[in-house]
């Protein structure tokens, strides 16, 4: 424009930098918002695909049954079973030498455990509970005893790429694990006859709580099966890393679950178990039972980490439980009214609402009127 002098122009110059960074920047943020959905997407995909591997068999693998009893039968004949005996066993068979506190070999790693392969080196935190190196121990001990098994089941299901496939591993070796510390037959009539104290079967098998629901979630056997549990796990911001379906009853595989179900009221009351009974709107009942945990830092500069486990079974089954004591399970009207997430949700007079509901039309329309700025003097936009 020639009528400009030169500040102007240079001020017109400098406007048009400004506002092309502001939009460099937009669209960098963009791209990023894109490629942190493509990933979102394909960890959810990879965790429907486990997901599908574990409901197809019902959560009980008999071919790691088996191996777990063969080792267990094994180590019990060479003395008492403990992260001990696992230690001498490790390094006898393979190799392995265990390493209990001092430096992972790795800078700045973060976990509580890691296996170094070419070292033959298995470490552990100096602050793991027992609990949690025995557990870790008999982990190893059956991945590497049962390798073959645990090849075939993964190359039997349908696992797209290799992070599902590693993850698919884990989570067959927890199974494992679960099955050498928790042998199914003793553990299933210790359970029985303790009507599932949870707190109980952790002291006679020393697991934590966390290792006991999952071996609870597992009992499936056909013709010795145990009460049919559902199993969530959540971390402090409310999202579910980790869950076991229960038929009947949709549990969320992502996100979040409803805001009223006891595993988030667990976080307000540390340490201690928190009983449900919740009706959803198809009329559905269960018993929830939560409990949030504490793991332990390594270090006073290392922030603690909470997380929150709950386990659901039908209501049909909770008199089977000492945790139905002192509930009147016939009383609908003390019911806990929920739903699986506020997006699935039919309550639209749910005051814990945190989201639409989705419907086949979308969530239901709301008029706005148009946003007017200030500068017209028309008042405060709304």
């Amino acid at each position: 424009m020639p009528d400009l002098d030169e500040a102007e122009r240079k001020q017109f110059l400098g406007a048009i930098g400004r506002e092309a960074r502001a939009l460099s920047d937009v669209a960098r943020s963009l791209i990023g918002q894109f490629d942190s959905s493509s990933r979102v997407a394909g960890n959810v995909s990879a965790m429907r695909e486990i997901d599908d591997l574990i409901i197809e068999q019902q959560n009980y693998f008999p071919q790691f049954e088996r191996v777990a009893e063969d080792l267990r039968g094994e180590l019990d004949a060479k003395g008492s079973f403990g992260p001990a005996l696992l230690v001498e066993e490790l390094e006898r068979r393979f190799g392995v030498r265990t390493q209990i506190g001092g430096s992972s070999g790795i800078e700045d790693f973060p976990g509580q455990y890691r296996f170094a392969a070419d070292e033959r080196v298995m470490w552990l935190q100096g602050s793991t509970t027992l609990a949690t190196r025995q557990f870790q121990l008999a982990r190893l001990l059956g991945e590497l005893s049962a390798a073959d098994v645990m090849r075939t089941t993964l190359d039997a299901a349908v696992l797209t790429s290799p992070t599902t496939r590693r993850l698919a591993a884990r989570a067959m070796g927890s199974y494992l694990a679960g099955a050498i510390v928790f042998p199914y037959s003793r553990f299933l009539a210790e359970a029985e006859g303790l009507a599932y104290d949870i707190d109980q079967l952790r002291q006679i098998f020393n697991g934590s709580f966390e290792q006991v629901a999952h071996r609870l979630v597992s009992l499936r056997r056909p013709g010795e099966e145990g009460i049919p549990f559902g199993f969530l796990r959540s971390d402090p911001a409310g999202r579910l890393t980790k869950h076991f379906p229960l038929p009947g009853l949709l549990l969320p595989n992502s996100g979040h679950a409803c805001p009223l179900w006891s595993i988030y009221g667990a976080f307000r009351q540390p340490e201690m178990l928190l009983r449900q009974v919740v009706r959803f709107s198809d009329g559905s009942r269960y018993l929830f039972l939560a409990r949030s945990l504490q793991r332990r830092p390594g270090s006073y500069r290392e922030p603690a980490t909470h997380i929150s486990i709950m386990l659901a079974c039908d209501v049909l089954h909770a008199d089977r439980t000492v945790y139905a004591s002192g509930l009147d399970l016939d009383d609908h009207e003390a019911d806990v009214p929920v739903g699986p997430t506020c997006r699935l949700c039919t309550r639209r007079d749910c005051p814990a609402r945190q989201e639409e509901m989705l419907t086949p039309d979308g969530p239901r329309s709301v008029t706005r009127l148009p946003l007017i700025p200030k500068e017209f003097g028309l008042g405060d936009s709304g």
